[in-house]
Parts: structure tokens; sequence; C-alpha cells
């Protein structure tokens, strides 16, 4: 993972935006498939159907906002692993809007146990990401 994980990042995770993104950027590509571009790559194909087919399939391999968000989804789903159900479900109810006091009602814990769970939480992600970083 290049960079630090941002909020929006996990908000957007958690929102299901970041899926939502890469089936837009896949649609994007598989709509707007130039085959002008054909020619530049070094694909072979029986016929013209399967080397247009072939050939945006590497298009979708090789988009780098696709690999980009799909590399920060799985890191935060690797990330969240590392938690009991209690921190994942503060996680997924606090970053998709949800209040404390919803929180609180939902989960039954305290708001100051959930926002400390949440804190402890959030430093296990930069102590991981800085790791990554300094590879």
């Amino acid at each position: 993972m290049n960079g630090r994980l941002k909020r929006q990042d996990t908000k957007a995770y958690f929102t299901g935006k970041m899926a939502l993104a890469i089936k837009q950027r896949e649609l994007e590509i598989r709509s707007g498939h130039n085959n002008a571009d054909d020619v530049n790559r070094n694909i072979k194909a029986k016929n013209k159907q399967s080397h247009s087919t072939e050939t945006t399939l590497a298009v979708l391999e090789q988009d780098p906002y696709i690999n980009a968000t799909k590399e920060t989804m799985e890191y935060i789903s690797e990330w969240l692993n590392v938690f009991d159900e209690l921190d994942q479900q503060i996680f997924k109810l606090r970053y998709t809007g949800h209040s404390w006091v919803n929180i609180e009602q939902r989960l039954l814990i305290s708001k100051s146990a959930g926002q400390r769970r949440l804190n402890e939480a959030k430093t296990w992600l930069v102590l991981d990401d800085s790791c990554i970083l300094n590879r």
C-alpha cells in the first residue's frame, strides 16, 4: 500500500462506495473501449470478438485506479479481520454515519467504551500502515 490510508477511504469501504467505484470504472472501460488502442497491445486472438474481449480484459487488469482501489479494499479487509465482531460492528456503524447514541443502543456499549475501542483500532491501522511504508 503506497501512502497513508485516509479516513474517507475507510468510510468509502464501509459504505460500499469503493466497490461501486470499481464497477463504474469497469463499465467505463467496457463501454468506452477504443479499438485504435488494440494496435498498441500484444494480444493475439482468433477473431475480432475474442480479440476485443481479450483487449478489454487486459485494459481492466492493468487499470491503475481499479488496482489501487482493490489493493486498498484488501488492506482494510485484512486489517478488520484482526478485530472481534463487536469492534467490526462499531467500525461499520461509525463509518457509515451512525451517531454514538445509535451505536450505544444497537450494541449495548457505552459511548466511551465504543470510542476507546475505535481509537485503539485506528492506532493499529496507523502502526500497520507505517510498517508497510518502511519496506
